[in-house]
């Protein structure tokens, strides 16, 4: 958490490397959107970093832009 113990000016990284094959299977979208909820509950002023490693296939931009679409 941040300096306030609220998580405002806290650092948050997730790396999704793909499930159920590991780097190469696509997200679901009711996970994309269960991940952006769940982020959309940090106060602002949170800096939030999301990496798609599922690159093997190809999935990682898709994943991406989709995520990016929820997250708004």
């Amino acid at each position: 958490l941040g300096e306030r113990g609220d998580g405002r000016g806290a650092v948050v990284y997730y790396r999704w490397h793909g499930s159920p094959r590991m780097y190469w299977s696509r997200y679901e979208d009711a996970f994309l959107q269960a991940r952006a909820q769940a982020l959309a509950r940090w106060p602002a002023g949170t800096s939030i970093w999301c990496v798609f490693d599922n690159t093997a296939s190809g999935a990682a931009a898709d994943d991406a832009l989709r995520f990016s679409a929820l997250m708004g």
